[in-house]
This record gives structure tokens, C-alpha cells and sequence, in this order.
């Protein structure tokens, strides 16, 4: 919610799912109450699903810990949602741009490769608009 002092009224700002679940997620750390399953799910399924459709290993196949594995999930979604505009995210969660269209090839390769090191993952082209998290 934005709210200012002089406002007469607040304004909601839409955010997309992977935003919502990601500051639920990040919130949780400073306060437990707010922890959420399910949103940690989410991110974790949306951004393994990025690494498939970007041809790279997903976060969760990796040999990382599972906190190593946290924080990989977590920067990955950090660095996208730095890199992309609210507009994008839900434009792609709508089924409107496929989400490897969110990054171009060299803020993949420096992402995924050089910062978090995971590997090319050999599949065929997926080159749906349909999410594969349900």
C-alpha cells in the first residue's frame, strides 16, 4: 500500500506473484509470524522454472545445501525482478511473454553461470507461454 500524509485516499500498487511471494518470503525473515509455505514454494517452483526455460540447471537439481540453495533462489529472484519492471513480471505470469523473454542472453549467462554457477541443463525447447508451475 502507498499512502501519503496529504493523500486523501491510498493506492494499492499491483505487484506480480513472484513479487508478493518474494517480500512474503524476505519478510519472514525479520518476522516469523509472516512465514508462508507456501509463498517459499512458489518462488522456489518459478525460479527453477526460469533456469529450465533459460537451458540451465534448476536451482533445486543443484548440489547446493538446501540454505545454499535458499539464498541462490533468493538472488536469482532478486536479480530478475531488479533487471525486469512490474509490468513484465505480470505480463509474463499472464502468459503474455514466455519467461526466458525477461532476461536477454548475456544477464542470463552472467546470472545463472557466472554468479551462481549452474550448469546447461539439455532439453528440448520449451517455447510455450503455458507456466509449467500449477
Amino acid at each position: 500500500m502507498i499512502a501519503h500524509p496529504d493523500a486523501p485516499t491510498a493506492e494499492w500498487a499491483e505487484v506480480s506473484e513472484i513479487e508478493q511471494a518474494h517480500r512474503i518470503t524476505i519478510g519472514a525473515k525479520f518476522f516469523r509470524s509472516h512465514h508462508d509455505p507456501e509463498a517459499e514454494t512458489y518462488r522456489r517452483q518459478w525460479a527453477d522454472e526460469l533456469c529450465i526455460r533459460s537451458g540451465i540447471t534448476p536451482v533445486s537439481m543443484s548440489n547446493l545445501s538446501a540454505a545454499d540453495q535458499r539464498k541462490a533462489i533468493e538472488f536469482l529472484v532478486e536479480e530478475v525482478i531488479k533487471h525486469t519492471t512490474t509490468e513484465q513480471l505480470i505480463a509474463a505470469q499472464n502468459g503474455a511473454i514466455t519467461l526466458d523473454e525477461l532476461l536477454d542472453r548475456p544477464a542470463r549467462d552472467e546470472v545463472f553461470g557466472r554468479k551462481l554457477g549452474l550448469q546447461p541443463f539439455a532439453l528440448p525447447a520449451l517455447q510455450s507461454n503455458v507456466s509449467l508451475i500449477q
